[in-house]
């Protein structure tokens, strides 16, 4: 049995390169063969090409970013597939795998992939699931209700990652679908450790990792560094941010994890900043923003860490340091209920 995987592998992305890296890892448990789709999303392939922005700013990024986008190319060449896929060639991958899952990460947020269907498998004539797809909104537009709910309906199992998607394909959709947990969940701190080679360091720091470094970033990392005497380290991501005693502007994805790994805290308003930060029992601060933040607020809620959701105005000194012993009952049974999701695609699959 081959197993294809179709996700957000080839964006300069940290979250998006390590959990397509961890679903891949947990299937090879289960099967001989697993691939992670290279396919050629034509959005994707822009915006981190920065052929979106104007000549001026587009030299500039390609300078700056010249070694982290170096950095990510390897990792990606690593842990994706071989032969290259476009909009026109993908449908060759029905003679290649016998099962592909799409999932995890915003691969059916329009707003991610440029209104690129690929995502949704109706090209894929063979057996089709979705492990934590999240559509990254709080519902799906109105004009293209319809074009879901005829794709998903095709599927042979569909997950979500979060409670707003199970509600969007039960309200939406009239699709039953099942909540499971991101896959850089699935793979426990020591497996990470394994997997990319971190390494301890003694220096105790706090960790920004935004894509907003707003008022309420800075404020509350302030707060902790007044508190702490630590200094504050920023894993950047924009070329115009100062802010920060250390900036990182050149991770790779081995090196953003093993920041988190080493940090004291973290403030964040990513999802995988969130995660990976969970993943290693760190104490952190989420920023939620709009709607996008969803996601965030629905992994918070689950765990019963509501009270990391701060802003500005947040008294920190009152909010209780985390109790993981206490959360890790939730979250393994949600990691076994996960697991169990995707070990029935491999039995389905043997039993037909």
């Amino acid at each position: 049995m081959k197993i294809g995987i179709l996700t957000f592998n080839r964006a300069i992305n940290y979250g998006a390169v390590l959990q397509a890296l961890a679903l891949k890892q947990v299937l090879q448990k289960n099967t001989d063969f697993v691939e992670i789709i290279n396919y050629k999303c034509d959005y994707i392939e822009k915006t981190y090409s920065f052929k979106n922005d104007h000549f001026f700013k587009r030299i500039l990024k390609t300078i700056l970013y010249f070694k982290k986008n170096k950095k990510f190319k390897h990792f990606i060449s690593k842990i994706s597939s071989e032969a290259e896929f476009t909009k026109g060639t993908i449908k060759k991958c029905n003679d290649i795998y016998d099962i592909v899952i799409v999932g995890s990460d915003q691969v059916w947020n329009a707003n991610c992939n440029g209104h690129d269907y690929t995502f949704l498998l109706e090209w894929f004539e063979k057996k089709k699931y979705s492990y934590s797809a999240s559509f990254g909104l709080s519902s799906i537009p109105k004009n293209e209700v319809a074009i879901y709910k005829k794709a998903l309906s095709s599927f042979d199992g569909v997950s979500v990652r979060e409670e707003t998607g199970k509600r969007i394909c039960a309200n939406q959709l009239d699709i039953n679908a099942i909540v499971t947990i991101d896959p850089s969940l699935l793979l426990d701190k020591n497996e990470w450790i394994s997997l990319l080679e971190l390494k301890c360091n003694s220096q105790s720091y706090i960790l920004i990792y935004a894509f907003l470094i707003d008022e309420n970033i800075k404020t509350i990392a302030l707060k902790i560094k007044n508190k702490y005497k630590l200094p504050i380290y920023v894993i950047n991501t924009s070329i115009k941010n100062k802010f920060g005693d250390k900036l990182f502007n050149n991770s790779s994805p081995k090196e953003f994890v093993e920041l988190i790994y080493n940090a004291k805290f973290i403030v964040t308003d990513s999802f995988h900043g969130t995660a990976f930060s969970i993943n290693f029992n760190k104490e952190f601060f989420v920023v939620a923003k709009n709607d996008r933040s969803s996601r965030i607020l629905d992994l918070l809620s689950l765990l019963d860490l509501k009270d990391r959701s701060c802003d500005k105005n947040t008294e920190i000194n009152q909010i209780e340091k985390i109790d993981y012993n206490k959360i890790s009952g939730c979250l393994n049974r949600n990691i076994k209920l996960s697991l169990n999701y995707l070990k029935s695609i491999v039995g389905n699959y043997y039993e037909k």
